[in-house]
């Protein structure tokens, strides 16, 4: 029954924005989102969005957007197996609420070894602070965060419903709090600024990145290609680099301004200021030719 008045919702939604700008394009998502089986419930009991589409990168590439969307969870509880993923479990879907085992009340939680079905479940509500995996309730694990465990919203990088609200958005990957690294997202701000010098600000398994080119930066979960390697996302690279370059970019030495040797470990290079370069950083760059500015 409930999942009759959730189809409902969805029916009623495509209805009231039949009018709206661009309708098609919207009545496809529609039907995507209450066909793609998802549990729309929040632990709250209220129903996400089914139009929103969680907000890409600021660096994202147009290929980040068209992942498809698996490992999702059917209105009996079962698990789609359909196009195994980073986010797919042959076990149980951590980001629904239902109930995974048929014979006992049960919920699945995401552990360092990947989501598990437990008899047990926590009670830790979103933004509680959490010690063990088991802390918090169906739907949030407990991530690594530079205050200890906190309960945060599993989600999956390619659901397009990941988070459900605009102020969210999903990284993946995460780090959950007994150190392991797993391959589901948690739900985040959408941006939280932070110091790619000091590099002191962001979780357990993040660095501070630039992510825009008038030079915002944001906490990413971290990559590890290094100076003069190929990049695409900010994130791409190591921390303290920055993903640089017109055509194919690169990965370059973040400096700062105020220290004369903050370029030493790179013979031949000075530290330069780019419009995309923080207050008081620049990047690690070859002199110019004699003559240019």
């Amino acid at each position: 029954m409930k999942f009759r008045v959730r189809a409902k919702k969805c029916e009623d939604a495509g209805v009231q924005r039949a009018t709206a700008p661009f309708a098609l394009l919207l009545a496809s998502f529609i039907v995507s989102s209450c066909s793609a089986g998802y549990d729309l419930q929040t632990a709250d009991g209220g129903v996400r969005d089914m139009l929103f589409v969680d907000r890409a990168p600021i660096d994202a590439t147009q290929s980040d957007m068209s992942v498809s969307l698996d490992g999702s969870v059917g209105p009996d509880g079962s698990v789609d197996s359909g196009t195994p993923s980073a986010c797919y479990s042959p076990m149980c879907d951590p980001r629904s609420s239902n109930q995974c085992s048929p014979t006992m009340s049960s919920a699945c939680l995401l552990e360092d070894d990947g989501p598990i079905c437990e008899a047990m479940v926590g009670r830790g509500r979103q933004g509680d602070a959490c010690v063990l995996d088991g802390d918090c309730s169906s739907t949030l694990a407990c991530f690594a965060s530079r205050a200890g465990g906190r309960c945060e919203r599993v989600c999956c990088a390619g659901d397009a419903f990941a988070c459900g609200t605009a102020s969210l958005r999903c990284d993946a990957p995460s780090m959950l709090v007994g150190g392991g690294t797993s391959t589901w997202g948690r739900c985040v701000p959408v941006s939280r600024p932070c110091d790619v010098l000091t590099q002191d600000t962001c979780d357990p398994g993040e660095a501070c990145y630039v992510v825009s080119g008038t030079g915002d930066t944001d906490c990413r979960p971290q990559g590890a290609a290094a100076v003069g390697e190929s990049c695409v996302r900010a994130n791409d690279c190591a921390p303290e680099l920055v993903c640089t370059g017109v055509g194919v970019k690169k990965c370059a030495q973040i400096c700062d301004l105020a220290v004369s040797t903050s370029c030493a470990a790179l013979p031949g290079t000075m530290c330069r200021s780019y419009a995309y370069s923080p207050p008081g950083t620049g990047v690690c760059t070859e002199p110019l030719p004699s003559g240019r500015p």
